[in-house]
C-alpha cells in the first residue's frame, strides 16, 4: 500500500473514484485493510497446523521451514506463518519463483526417455487415500490355512502374507449374505507410481458392482475444494462365463494403478484359472538287449513293444510322480512339475551303468520309446466384461476432445494476435518516447533540422501518444504498425542526417588512412613480392584511384548541399565500396610465390664423394630450391625478368672457389624495402 497526494492509502491496479490519478485508487485506512484480511490470515495457518497434527509434531520439532512461491515474499503472510510455528525463523535460502518450476522440469526429465539426466532422489506418495466399495459383492468364507497341509513352512509363510495383504481394509469385511465390503486401495502415504489389485477366490456371483471414493476416515480427508468424497463406479460380469468353461471362477482380480500424480487408474478385470490336465509324452528309456532279445524288440522302438518297455516306463512314471507328488498350486511348484515332465518327456532319463558297447551283450542296453501320461497345471485368463458410470470425471474422447482441441487452437491463435499487438503497441510507444527525447536533447539534430520541421514531429508525436493511450489502447496491431510508419516518414529523414553529421568525418579519415597504406603496399610489391607481375600491380593501382575519384565527387556534391538537406551520401555507401577494393587487394598481396622449374641434369656431370653432381672445380652445386631458400624472398629476382616477368634459367656459378652460388641479389632485409602491412 503507498500513499498518494490525496492523502490516503490505495492500491494499485483498481479504478480510482476520489481522484484522477492513474494507476491508483483510494479506498481506505491500511486499519481497515488489516481488519479484512484477518480472516485470511487464519486460513493461511489452518494448513501448518494441521500438517503438524498429522505427523504428531511440534513446531520445535521443525529443524528448517523454507518458503517457496513468489506468495511467500508477502510480509505479513511471513508473520501469520512465524506466529503459527511459535515464533521461529523462516529459511528462504531458495528462489522461491523458480525452485518449484526447476525441480518440476528436472523430475520430468527423469522420467522422460528423451533426456540424458543423472538420476537423483526423490519419493513421491500419495496424500489422499482411497477406498474400494461394493454392496452386492458376496464373497464365499476362506478356509483357514492349515500349516500342517503347507508344503514348507516358507510356503506357508508366504501364503499367510498374502492372504493379509488381500484382506488389508479399513474395516471388517461383512459377512458374505450381506454382500458389503470395503477394503483400502490406496491408502494415504503409499510411494508413487504403485500397482495395486483386489482378488477374491472362488466366487459363485455373475458380478457385482463397486465405488472408488475418497477415505474420509483418516486425518487426511478431502482435497481442497472436493465435497463429494466419490471417484469412481464400475459394474464387472462374466464370471459365470468361466464358471461354465473351467468349473471354477479362480481368482477374480481387480488391477489398479496409481502414477505420479496420483491418479488411479482401473486398468483390467479378470478371473484367472488354474486347471489340471493329462498330457501324452513320449519318452526314450534304455532297456537291457537281453530283456530286447527275449521279447524280439529292437531298438530305438517298435509298435508292439510295450511289455518289453515296461519296466523302464514304470521307472519313468515313478520319477515323474516323485516330481509331481506335491499337489500345490503355487506358481513356483508348477514351474517344478512342467521342468519334471519336461525331463521324462525329452528323455534324459539316464542310461544303465552297463551301456558298454565293448563289453559283453549282457550289460549292453539299447534305446525304445514309450509313451506316458503326464499331469499338468494349466493356468487361463478370462477377461470380465466392465461397464457402469466410469470416473466421475472421465477423460476428454470423441466429440468433447475435439472441441477441447479447437478451443486450445482457438487460444493459441489469439495469443499469438495478443503477443503482436503488444509488440507494435510497445514499438510505437517506444519511438515516440526516443524521438522526442532526441529533439530536446540531441545538438546534431537540431544542426540538420530546422525549428518549424522540429515542432511539426513534436506535434505528430503527441496526437500519436493520445491516440496510444486513449482511442487507440485496444486497437488491433495493424493500426499501431500503421501509426509507427507515419511517424517514421517524418522523423527518420531527420534522424539519419543527425547520425551522418557524426558519422561521415570519421568514417572518410578512416578510409583515407586505408587507401593511404594500401597504395604504399602497391608500390613495394616490386621488391618484396617480384612474383606479383607489373600488370597485376597496375590493376590494383587502377582500382583504389577509382575509389579515391568516386569519393572526391561525392565530397563535392555533399559541400554542395546544406545540413537540412539529405545527403549526397552516406557512410554506409563508403565503407560497402572500400570494402570491395579491400578484398581485392587482400586476395592479390596473399599471392604465393610460384614454384619453379626443376635443373636440368646432365648425364656427363662427374659425381661428388656421394653421388652428387660437382662443378669444374669438383664442389658439389646446390638445387635451385635451395639456393632460393639461400637468398631469401628476394632470390627469386634471379629468374625473372626485368620487362614481361618471364622465368629464366639460372645456373649455378661458383665464385673465387667455385663452391658458392651467385649472391649479388640480396633478400627484402637487405634491400632495407619496407615490410608488408595488413590492413
Amino acid at each position: 500500500c503507498l500513499a498518494s497526494t490525496c492523502g490516503m492509502h490505495h492500491c494499485a491496479g483498481l479504478p480510482c473514484h476520489a481522484c484522477s490519478r492513474r494507476p491508483y485508487s483510494c479506498l481506505e485506512p491500511y486499519s481497515s485493510l488489516q481488519v479484512w484480511f484477518e480472516p485470511f490470515h487464519v486460513t493461511l495457518q489452518a494448513p501448518l497446523s494441521k500438517l503438524l497434527a498429522r505427523n504428531k509434531l511440534k513446531p520445535s520439532d521443525v529443524d528448517a521451514v523454507e518458503l517457496l512461491g513468489g506468495g511467500s515474499r508477502v510480509p505479513k503472510l511471513q508473520a501469520v506463518l512465524s506466529e503459527a510455528l511459535g515464533g521461529r525463523h523462516l529459511d528462504r535460502h531458495l528462489d522461491a519463483d523458480e525452485a518449484v518450476v526447476l525441480g518440476a522440469g528436472l523430475f520430468a526429465a527423469n522420467l522422460s526417455s528423451s533426456f540424458r539426466l543423472r538420476k537423483f532422489g526423490m519419493t513421491d506418495v500419495a496424500v489422499f487415500g482411497v477406498s474400494f466399495e461394493s454392496n452386492d459383492l458376496f464373497v464365499p468364507a476362506a478356509p483357514p490355512i492349515d500349516p500342517a497341509t503347507a508344503t514348507s513352512k516358507k510356503a506357508w509363510k508366504g501364503k499367510a502374507t498374502k492372504a493379509a495383504e488381500d484382506a488389508e481394509a479399513d474395516g471388517a469385511t461383512a459377512s458374505g449374505k450381506s454382500g458389503h465390503v470395503v477394503k483400502s486401495l490406496l491408502p494415504a502415504g503409499k510411494k508413487l507410481p504403485i500397482k495395486r489389485a483386489i482378488k477374491y477366490s472362488n466366487l459363485t456371483i455373475d458380478g457385482f458392482s463397486f465405488d472408488l471414493h475418497y477415505n474420509t476416515s483418516t486425518v487426511h480427508g478431502l482435497p481442497p475444494g472436493v465435497e463429494d468424497p466419490q471417484l469412481a463406479s464400475f459394474q464387472v460380469s462374466g464370471i459365470q462365463d468361466a464358471i461354465k468353461r473351467y468349473n471354477s471362477s479362480g481368482v477374480t482380480t481387480l488391477r489398479f494403478e496409481a502414477d505420479y500424480s496420483s491418479l488411479l487408474h482401473f486398468s483390467i478385470a479378470e478371473c484367472v484359472v488354474e486347471v489340471s490336465i493329462v498330457e501324452d509324452k513320449v519318452i526314450e528309456v534304455q532297456v537291457p538287449v537281453s530283456k530286447v532279445n527275449e521279447t524280439g524288440v529292437t531298438a530305438m522302438g517298435d509298435a508292439n513293444s510295450s511289455k518289453s518297455a515296461a519296466p523302464a516306463a514304470d521307472a519313468a512314471k515313478e520319477a515323474a510322480a516323485e516330481h509331481m507328488k506335491d499337489g500345490a498350486t503355487d506358481g513356483a511348484e508348477q514351474k517344478d512339475k512342467n521342468d519334471a515332465a519336461e525331463m521324462v518327456g525329452s528323455g534324459t532319463v539316464p542310461p544303465a551303468a552297463g551301456n558298454d558297447t565293448t563289453g559283453s551283450s549282457v550289460n549292453k542296453t539299447v534305446t525304445v520309446k514309450k509313451t506316458i501320461q503326464v499331469p499338468r497345471r494349466k493356468t487361463f485368463h478370462v477377461g470380465l466384461a466392465v461397464s457402469g458410470a466410469g470416473p466421475r470425471h472421465p477423460p476428454l474422447a470423441g466429440d468433447v476432445f475435439a472441441a477441447a482441441r479447437s478451443h486450445i487452437a482457438a487460444w493459441r491463435a489469439a495469443e499469438v494476435v495478443k503477443a503482436a499487438t503488444a509488440k507494435a503497441k510497445n514499438d510505437l510507444e517506444a519511438y515516440i518516447i526516443s524521438t522526442r527525447e532526441k529533439l530536446e536533447t540531441d545538438e546534431n539534430l537540431r544542426q540538420v533540422t530546422v525549428e518549424l520541421d522540429r515542432v511539426k514531429l513534436i506535434e505528430q508525436l503527441t496526437e500519436a501518444e493520445d491516440w496510444l493511450y486513449g482511442d487507440g489502447e485496444h486497437e488491433a496491431a495493424e493500426a499501431f504498425r500503421t501509426k509507427l510508419a507515419g511517424l517514421k516518414a517524418t522523423g527518420d529523414p531527420m534522424v539519419t542526417r543527425a547520425n551522418e553529421l557524426e558519422l561521415r568525418p570519421q568514417v572518410l579519415s578512416a578510409v583515407k588512412e586505408q587507401f593511404e597504406a594500401a597504395e604504399k603496399i602497391v608500390t613495394g610489391w616490386a621488391g618484396t613480392k617480384p612474383w606479383i607481375t607489373e600488370h597485376e600491380a597496375m590493376g590494383m593501382t587502377d582500382k583504389i584511384k577509382e575509389f579515391k575519384k568516386w569519393l572526391q565527387q561525392q565530397i563535392d556534391a555533399q559541400a554542395e548541399k546544406s545540413a537540412t538537406e539529405d545527403p549526397a551520401f552516406s557512410s554506409v555507401d563508403v565503407a560497402s565500396k572500400w570494402e570491395a577494393v579491400q578484398k581485392a587487394l587482400t586476395k592479390m598481396d596473399s599471392k604465393r610465390i610460384p614454384r619453379p622449374a626443376p635443373a636440368a641434369k646432365s648425364a656427363a656431370a662427374p659425381k661428388g664423394e656421394e653421388g652428387e653432381p660437382a662443378n669444374s672445380n669438383g664442389d658439389k652445386t646446390e638445387s635451385l630450391e635451395d639456393a632460393e631458400a639461400d637468398s631469401g624472398p628476394g632470390g627469386g629476382q634471379a629468374k625473372q625478368g626485368s620487362a614481361g616477368g618471364q622465368q629464366q634459367q639460372q645456373k649455378p656459378a661458383g665464385g673465387p672457389n667455385g663452391s658458392q652460388a651467385d649472391s649479388s641479389l640480396p633478400g627484402v632485409e637487405e634491400q632495407g624495402l619496407p615490410v608488408h602491412e595488413e590492413l
